[in-house]
């Protein structure tokens, strides 16, 4: 939709064939449409009619333009969003007589990007001046302004914020106090210290009281902060070990010695692979891990059965029978289904067989995946006997499987199924098609276009347009039986489509120029 239209209503005058009114309901209509269709970047067109002579329509305008303020979430877009703006020294009066004091915050917020260093300078005048915690964020986009004196007064103004009332706040935007740590204009390290300081040191109980209320990504700040200490407060400590978030408990470990033995039990049974590997090399680093690594040689993590296994490797120990006996136990099934594989241990797939029938999809996946390592042709027939099994996570599996390992076979029997199958199985079909792609599988996504359901028709035109983008790149001499296959399959499928009018434009256009 054309929006400048609509602009021009926005620059309509009154005329003396018109009311008041029935101007100011044409432009409301008007900012309306604009609202419900624009886009960010039309907030620069939009500035002007915050000097309406209509209160409604100042009003509207900025509101329009908050929400579209909301969808810019980058800092390169915001400025490349905002720096055309139309704002002159005078506009300040104006915005600040008829706006509210919140309204005019995000007013000064839009001008303190601007490209004139005038307005930016008066801009962060302003967002001190306002005292509002939401005027912290953009002050800190000024502290490196390619202009010195607008530097030096986003500085002063941050002093200015660091008081308790805006604590919160701070706290907010210390992503923003992180990043201006990597400027290169300027050196901006110490500010960010400063505040960092007056969080964590000058303010510890409040931030000791609200930790589990922050969001993820500050208390992943915050803790990356207070871990860079020689020593992490015993508070602090107890804090990160209950956190939700594995980054967050992972800081806890800087200080592994201040650890309690309880503590660093849980720490190697958490939840997180991770946070269980980062344990296990801190105690291999003191002590070693040859007491407990036994414990470990059937983690669900591969990086921890191998660690497990290398520490235990001069010890001659017979994983394979752990894992068999694990698995008649029912016990660490994943863990040891895996371990066999890894360890190459052919002889047991007898053991692994059953599992591939499991009711728990995870339990059937490893199995498979185990399986393509230590039998190909048990693999193979297995895939393509279940290629039409109704658990998904398995289908899925199995389809990436032949992604590299699709044969004649496989592909006659994914047409079949195809043409079967219900919805779902027709898309993991047509997903397969895609997977193997080059001139094998064409023809079948051609077919997908006249699917009786619209989802899937999309679906095999979205697969052509990555068709048409790869083929390029395979370098191989087409089959010719594939080639007369698809020209074919194009005809009908071309007719059909222009009967049926299920495209505006028919993702079949332009094809047949890669089947002479």
């Amino acid at each position: 939709m054309d929006l400048s239209s609509y602009f021009k209503i926005l620059n309509e005058k009154k005329s003396i064939f018109s009311s008041n009114n029935i101007l100011l309901d044409r432009k409301i209509k008007a900012l309306q449409i604009i609202r419900e269709n624009g886009y960010p970047s039309l907030i620069s067109s939009l500035i002007p009619y915050l000097k309406s002579d209509f209160k409604q329509i100042r009003e509207l305008t900025l509101f329009i333009i908050k929400e579209f303020l909301a969808k810019i979430d980058s800092k390169k877009q915001l400025y490349e969003t905002l720096r055309y703006a139309n704002f002159s020294i005078n506009d300040f009066v104006f915005f600040k007589n008829n706006f509210t004091n919140e309204q005019y915050l995000v007013i000064i917020q839009i001008s303190s990007q601007n490209r004139n260093g005038f307005i930016r300078e008066k801009s962060v005048d302003e967002l001190i001046e306002v005292k509002d915690g939401n005027a912290i964020r953009f002050l800190i986009l000024r502290l490196s302004d390619w202009v010195e004196s607008i530097r030096d007064k986003a500085e002063m103004g941050i002093v200015q914020y660091k008081k308790t009332e805006f604590l919160l706040y701070l706290i907010q935007n210390l992503y923003l106090f992180e990043k201006i740590e990597k400027v290169e204009r300027v050196n901006l390290s110490q500010i960010s210290n400063d505040i960092f300081n007056f969080i964590i040191k000058e303010n510890e109980n409040y931030v000791l009281e609200n930790f589990s209320h922050f969001s993820e990504k500050e208390r992943i700040i915050l803790a990356k902060k207070i871990s860079c200490a020689n020593e992490i407060p015993l508070s602090f400590k107890k804090i990160f070990l209950s956190d939700k978030n594995f980054i967050v408990r992972s800081f806890a470990l800087k200080n592994f010695e201040l650890l309690e033995n309880l503590e660093i039990e849980n720490l190697i049974n958490d939840n997180s692979s991770k946070i269980r590997l980062q344990t296990l090399y801190e105690i291999e680093k003191r002590d070693g891990l040859a007491d407990i690594a036994i414990n470990f040689i059937d983690d669900n993590s591969k990086a921890i059965r191998e660690l497990a296994r290398f520490t235990l490797n001069a010890k001659k120990i017979d994983f394979a029978t752990i894992y068999i006996r694990n698995l008649k136990e029912g016990k660490n099934g994943i863990g040891s289904i895996f371990g066999l594989s890894e360890i190459q241990s052919k002889e047991s797939i007898d053991s692994i067989i059953p599992y591939l029938n499991s009711k728990k999809i995870s339990f059937a996946k490893s199995a498979f995946a185990a399986l393509t390592t230590l039998d190909s042709n048990l693999a193979f027939s297995f895939a393509l006997e279940n290629l039409d099994t109704n658990k998904v996570g398995l289908r899925n599996l199995i389809i990436k499987y032949f992604e590299k390992n699709y044969t004649n076979e496989v592909l006659e029997k994914a047409r079949f199924i195809y043409k079967t199958g219900d919805f779902e199985l027709r898309k993991g079909m047509l997903k397969l098609f895609n997977s193997v792609g080059r001139y094998f599988a064409i023809s079948d996504l051609m077919i997908g276009t006249i699917d009786e359901n619209p989802i899937l028709r999309s679906l095999s035109g979205n697969y052509i347009e990555k068709w048409i983008l790869k083929i390029g790149s395979y370098f191989i001499e087409p089959n010719p039986n594939d080639i007369k296959n698809a020209k074919e399959i194009y005809k009908v499928v071309s007719e059909i489509l222009v009967e049926k009018k299920y495209f505006n434009k028919s993702p079949l256009e332009n094809l047949n120029f890669y089947f002479k």
